[in-house]
């Protein structure tokens, strides 16, 4: 793997050797994220926030592209679901730091506290419910909160052969990843998974120009 984040001009020889060592040393650092990640993920809730700390961390230190092959080695640029939910408790992580010995060992349940504004918060850790194996119905239990009966449920289909190149395709059907992420939906495709893979697996041009 060889990543250089500058536009590609003919060097003179000499400058050579600092172009490869550069490109080497941004290989290193995303070496370095990637078994950080992988450490990480490992363990239980601690673990977790280990991961959300390591995104943030990516976030803010690599650039546009190194940022990009880290997400991939990890696996992430195939799961933007998860992505967005760990930055959203990476955002949040000072919250959990007192309560570590009794956080929920689900990343997704941890996505749920992340979301509550701080009062709510405070609730559900003062409750004395939230534990490892905490779910979404037990704190929202402690807030006093039940899910709603009788909500209107719709299907949404699109035809992704409306909106032209495959690489549009593929650009579309990741943001609307993103998107179903935030409010904790999932897109499937039914019948239709393979060449769903397929269309992600095609070149992320937004990134690729970052």
């Amino acid at each position: 793997m060889s990543i250089l984040e500058d536009d590609e001009l003919p060097v003179p020889a000499d400058e050579v050797g600092e172009i490869q060592a550069r490109a080497a040393q941004k290989e290193r650092e995303i070496e370095a994220f990637v078994r950080e990640y992988k450490a990480y993920a490992r363990k239980s809730a601690e673990g977790i926030l280990g991961l959300a700390r390591t995104i943030m961390r990516a976030e803010d230190e690599l650039g546009g592209i190194s940022r990009a092959a880290f997400y991939a080695e990890v696996g992430l640029d195939r799961d933007p679901s998860k992505l967005t939910k760990l930055k959203k408790i990476g955002e949040n992580l000072t919250r959990f730091q007192p309560y570590l010995e009794v956080l929920p060992n689900s990343w997704t349940t941890l996505y749920e506290l992340a979301r509550l504004q701080d009062e709510d918060f405070r609730r559900v850790a003062e409750s004395g419910l939230m534990h490892p194996l905490a779910t979404m119905k037990e704190i929202d239990a402690a807030l006093g909160r039940s899910a709603a009966k009788g909500t209107p449920q719709f299907r949404v289909y699109v035809d992704l052969s409306l909106i032209g190149s495959r690489s549009r395709q593929a650009e579309f059907v990741r943001k609307l990843q993103a998107l179903a992420a935030h409010f904790d939906l999932k897109p499937v495709a039914p019948s239709h998974e393979d060449d769903l893979s397929s269309l992600l697996d095609e070149p992320d041009d937004t990134q690729q120009a970052a």
